[in-house]
């Protein structure tokens, strides 16, 4: 009986080898990706506040633009005024009687 039972062993014992070396094997690359997934997650956060900071930055100077714009806008309005109340002036100055 002990003979018996040593060839039904024979090829579990090798074969029980293999199965719990690709067991730990599996276990091992599952470590792997998740310590790579967990990076990628922090550098994709950290990828998106910088993004986010970005936008910020670009809204802000989108404002200052838009307040500038308007300035040169006011400054454009009033100098087309002056160089109009110029030429009145100067026509009225010249259609004067002497």
């Amino acid at each position: 009986m002990s003979e018996e039972q040593h060839t039904e062993d024979n090829g579990w014992d090798e074969y029980k080898k293999l199965v719990l070396s690709e067991i730990q094997t599996s276990g091992e690359n599952y470590k792997e990706l998740y310590v790579l997934i967990d990076k990628n997650y922090k550098e994709t956060i950290s990828i998106k506040f910088q993004v986010l900071e970005m936008i910020g930055t670009v809204r802000e100077e989108i404002a200052a633009l838009k307040v500038k714009a308007s300035i040169w806008g006011i400054c454009g309005g009033i100098g087309a005024i002056i160089v109009a109340l110029g030429i009145f002036v100067a026509q009225q100055a010249l259609a004067a009687p002497h």
